[in-house]
């Protein structure tokens, strides 16, 4: 899928707005000075979701980020509830 410019980054801001509020594995989002914190995990999603990748591809992104950048144990139901949300962003453009 491609985007203008200005909806790329409309859709990177929502899918921060997602990790900060929605995935969250680290629970951090109760502290307004960590709202950046997944921000970096932003462009990789962006890519899945303009290359129409499906919520597998996606959920198991979020896992692989959950269990090797953070040494968390992942959270599969979450990531695929999370996925789907983010899959929604670009199915409404």
């Amino acid at each position: 899928m491609k985007l203008p410019k200005a909806k790329q980054k409309e859709l990177y801001k929502s899918v921060c707005k997602i990790l900060w509020k929605e995935w969250d594995p680290i629970c951090v989002n109760g502290f307004s000075t960590c709202d950046d914190e997944y921000d970096t995990y932003a462009p990789k999603v962006v890519r899945y979701l303009l290359a129409d990748a499906d919520e597998i591809k996606i959920a198991d992104f979020l896992g692989k980020l959950e269990t090797e950048s953070m040494c968390l144990k992942e959270n599969r139901e979450n990531n695929i509830r999370v996925a789907t949300i983010l899959k929604k962003l670009v199915e409404a453009n």
